[in-house]
């Protein structure tokens, strides 16, 4: 039996994922091209390995769920009350993943793949915290029910 050759996907940014099979290469006149099949569902296969994995993220893998969930630095500062700089300094190694941030990155990844639940309402807090809502409630026939207040 042939062993398959192995292909190192530098392409995912993290530096120690390589793929059996999938990959296909094509001389041109310009070089050698590789195609990957079904790209996306390679990603999300990497990010729920990493999601599983044990141990704390690597600032790469930290930046690639992070990627893979299209936040910028800020909108996922944002969303874990933290700075911009903090998340950089996360990406960059300068300073040690919290427990909690991974956490919760993870948690946020795996809610992007099923029904981002958590990341509304992460966001919704968040815009709430910002304004000083009011909360009005009237007593109806179907029971309390939010209302505008006057």
């Amino acid at each position: 039996m042939k062993s398959e050759k192995l292909f190192r996907y530098a392409a995912s940014g993290l530096p120690d994922v390589w793929l059996a099979g999938g990959v296909t290469e094509r001389t041109t006149q310009n070089g050698t091209v590789f195609h990957i099949d079904q790209v996306k569902d390679l990603h999300q296969a990497i990010g729920l390995n990493l999601v599983q994995k044990e141990g704390i993220l690597t600032p790469d893998e930290f930046r690639f769920l992070r990627t893979e969930m299209h936040f910028s630095r800020r909108n996922l500062a944002e969303l874990m009350d933290v700075s911009g700089e903090t998340i950089k300094s996360w990406e960059s190694g300068k300073s040690d993943i919290r427990k909690m941030a991974d956490a919760c990155l993870r948690n946020l990844y795996l809610d992007h793949i099923h029904n981002d639940k958590i990341r509304s309402l992460i966001s919704k807090i968040n815009h709430e915290e910002r304004q000083a809502v009011k909360l009005c409630l009237s007593k109806t026939t179907q029971g309390w029910q939010k209302t505008v207040a006057n």
